[in-house]
């Protein structure tokens, strides 16, 4: 997850454009493509890359207040304006954290990963698939050799775990 591949930097009016784009924009397809990855009321998220917090948001609210979900990025000031997001968004079952895929650890796996936007952003996308996996249950990747199977292409470039296709890593 590393940052250096992220032109647009992480300044003040970089991340709110990235709010008014996650508002605007990408959240009526986010949360389409998370419905279609099945997050149920108690499960688990990982938030790969999470910036300022737009996708674990909408994972909070399909989880419900038994569920957790847990955003990641290498950007100090976008975790902290995650935080924010999610307190006054009333989600008291989300954590930030500022690490990388490969540094992030938790004794618990997770259900579901997403990352929206990330994988571009990689100079290895298959090592960073292959971290994101030691993470979750299960993973669902996008991948061109296996797009039948996925919500999602390389086009949308999104990454989202979905059960029942942890075999689909051991291909990369």
């Amino acid at each position: 997850m590393s940052n250096k591949g992220y032109v647009l930097g992480s300044a003040p009016q970089e991340l709110q454009r990235l709010i008014l784009q996650d508002r605007l924009i990408l959240r009526p397809i986010t949360e389409r493509l998370l419905s279609q990855a099945g997050p149920k009321e108690g499960m688990r998220v990982l938030d790969l890359g999470c910036g300022t917090g737009g996708v674990s948001v909408l994972a909070a609210e399909m989880v419900g207040p038994y569920g957790a979900v847990v955003g990641t990025d290498q950007s100090v000031d976008a975790i902290a304006m995650a935080k924010e997001s999610s307190r006054e968004s009333g989600f008291q079952q989300s954590a930030f954290c500022v690490s990388s895929v490969e540094a992030f650890s938790s004794p618990d796996p997770f259900d579901i990963v997403s990352g929206r936007y990330v994988l571009m952003y990689q100079p290895s996308p298959a090592a960073f698939i292959r971290a994101a996996s030691r993470h979750v249950l299960y993973c669902m990747v996008s991948s061109s050799s296996l797009r039948s199977s996925f919500v999602a292409g390389l086009t949308s470039n999104y990454l989202v775990g979905i059960p029942g296709l942890a075999s689909s890593i051991s291909a990369i």
